[in-house]
């Protein structure tokens, strides 16, 4: 199994359950955590039949190009499934590539209703994939896999009502994302911001150890990212109301 760091906590605890080889290309820091497709394409094998790619990434926010996933997956057809994580995709504003998994068979892609529904807590999500590898997938699932409760609540977020309302919530929240790039660009303890596609920033600190217990005493939670390859000093920021993200702005001033 191949997947791409930074982004490589789940894949790889999953990977490791099983007891299959993890392989991981890294991003490219220096092209805003670009994907590589040569690199990519590199690392597989005969041997690797499993690629794991997240767009929008995390912890780093960027989508991935959709040209590149395309010319991996197109390059490893027979080959290996790539599988595209999407679980931030609202918040970038971007067509889903589920879109391409008629012509892509090869391809498969998961979403959830984690993030922007907000139903985190019913680990609620779906796979779009081809009809041969769902049929693959039936024989190895559990039994009620999806609770009733779970899904009683999700066909009330995609009621119209409800979709209509996570996309006030999702527009709010770009307009805070881009407020809050802005400030913490500004601040004399932040020496690097990245631009995000996802509900989150990642920005890199002269002291993130600092940075975290001042978050800590103003009572807000970020996450830290200092444990991921090639992102010292670094932490992720949620984006949070207006009033949550200016308490955080104050605590780091």
């Amino acid at each position: 199994m191949l997947t791409l760091t930074p982004s490589f906590g789940m894949y790889a605890a999953a990977a490791r359950i099983q007891g299959a080889q993890l392989l991981s290309v890294p991003l490219r820091p220096g092209a805003g955590f670009a994907l590589d497709a040569n690199a990519v394409l590199a690392r597989c094998t005969p041997a690797v039949k499993l690629v794991f790619l997240c767009s929008p990434n995390n912890p780093t926010g960027n989508l991935l190009s959709e040209a590149v996933i395309l010319a991996i997956a197109d390059a490893l057809a027979g080959r290996a499934l790539v599988v595209v994580d999407e679980a931030y995709i609202e918040f970038a504003g971007r067509e889903s590539l589920a879109r391409e998994v008629q012509r892509r068979p090869q391809l498969a892609v998961l979403r959830t209703l984690s993030k922007a529904h907000g139903l985190a807590g019913a680990r609620c999500g779906a796979l779009i994939a081809d009809p041969e590898v769902i049929a693959l997938l039936r024989k190895v699932i559990a039994p009620y896999a999806v609770p009733q409760l779970a899904i009683e609540a999700l066909l009330r977020l995609l009621e119209p009502a409800a979709l209509l309302a996570v996309g006030e919530r999702i527009a709010l929240l770009r307009a805070e994302r881009s407020r809050m790039l802005a400030a913490l660009a500004q601040l004399p303890r932040v020496t690097r911001v990245w631009p995000s596609d996802a509900n989150f920033l990642l920005a890199q600190f002269s002291d993130a150890t600092a940075a975290l217990e001042r978050a800590r005493e103003a009572r807000l939670l970020v996450r830290d990212a200092r444990a991921y390859p090639g992102l010292p000093q670094s932490l992720r920021i949620t984006v949070g109301t207006a009033a949550q993200n200016e308490q955080l702005l104050e605590a780091w001033r």
